[in-house]
């Protein structure tokens, strides 16, 4: 009796455990973790139009980017920041919004625009060499009037 003891209560610590059962909703992130990151933000200008933007610059942010967000405010966005000018590819699994993407070029260039849908897990590659990568609403670089060949000054990194 002692041993179906023990199996029973292995199993009630198996279905009760958090990551098993009950009703506490947990986020696996890009990066396959659960942990807060923080992000710096930083105010961008494009044109005549502001953007408010958290800056993702270190490995763990980029993979976690806007991964669980259920919402991004109007003016806001993420800017990604590279170590070096590359092709990087976005997807967006674990992205529950959408999004458009700009690749910039080292000057601030908008080089590139894709939008992107939520859990998409198709890599959305740059075309061209691109220092940072530019998260924000569907359609606000329309709105603000800025598109390919538009520069976005005073980048972190310029």
């Amino acid at each position: 009796m002692s041993g179906l003891r023990a199996l029973l209560f292995m199993l009630a610590v198996f279905f009760l455990s958090p990551t098993h059962g009950g009703d506490e909703k947990q986020t696996e992130y890009a990066d396959g973790s659960d942990a807060e990151i923080h992000f710096p933000a930083i105010t961008l200008r494009i044109g005549t139009a502001t953007l408010r933007t958290e800056v993702a610059s270190t490995p763990a942010q980029r993979a976690r980017g806007l991964s669980g967000r259920e919402f991004m405010e109007a003016d806001a966005g993420m800017l990604f920041i590279f170590a070096r000018p590359e092709r990087p590819c976005f997807w967006m699994r674990n992205t529950l919004i959408p999004l458009d993407l700009a690749y910039l070029a080292a000057s601030g260039r908008i080089l590139q625009t894709l939008s992107l849908v939520p859990h998409d897990e198709t890599p959305r590659c740059a075309r061209h060499d691109s220092l940072y990568g530019l998260e924000l609403n569907p359609g606000w670089l329309e709105k603000s009037g800025a598109g390919i060949g538009d520069v976005i000054a005073d980048l972190p990194g310029e």
